[in-house]
């Protein structure tokens, strides 16, 4: 018989402040109206550095996190695909800043309002103009390099393996 997995303390202790600082750590809904890959493909043909007024909202997982003081760049993944996002402290305001940046792990679902702009690299970006926590993550995801590999473990835990490896979920999608 497997044992339960050891919940992180840092992330429990998130938590406990995200529920003393009042907001609810689990809303009930969110209104979502644009997915990753419908956003990328859209605005793909944008100038390097071009900014939009088109506002889009999105809700996924956290996959990738850098945070850089006053300014974070997220990788957020939904059911079609990944989307980057920029966070600045002067946008969105100190204390949406801390909840989004500080107080959020990989692994957390969040929900978003911004507009799109394309960076210096070339890659479609939201500016994040509002933010909402739609529910903690109290476990630790797969290291992502490796990701999860062990067969065994890939079959007992399916739901990881299908946000994990987006080969598994084009075979479960067919």
């Amino acid at each position: 018989m497997s044992k339960m997995p050891e919940l992180d303390e840092s992330k429990l202790k998130k938590l406990q402040e995200i529920k003393e600082s009042g907001i609810n750590p689990f809303p009930y809904n969110y209104h979502q109206t644009n997915h990753a890959t419908e956003i990328n493909d859209k605005y793909a043909a944008l100038n390097k550095e071009e900014h939009t007024e088109d506002k889009v909202s999105v809700a996924g997982r956290i996959m990738l996190k850098r945070v850089m003081g006053k300014a974070s760049f997220f990788h957020l993944q939904d059911q079609s695909g990944r989307v980057q996002l920029y966070l600045n402290c002067r946008i969105l305001g100190e204390d949406n800043y801390n909840l989004l940046a500080k107080k959020t792990d990989v692994g957390d679902i969040i929900g978003v309002e911004g507009k799109i702009f394309k960076t210096r690299t070339g890659e479609v970006t939201i500016e994040v103009v509002s933010g909402q926590l739609l529910c903690k993550s109290l476990l630790m995801l797969p290291e992502k390099f490796h990701g999860l590999k062990d067969i065994e473990l890939r079959y007992r835990q399916r739901y990881v393996d299908l946000f994990m490896n987006p080969e598994t979920k084009i075979v479960f999608e067919k």
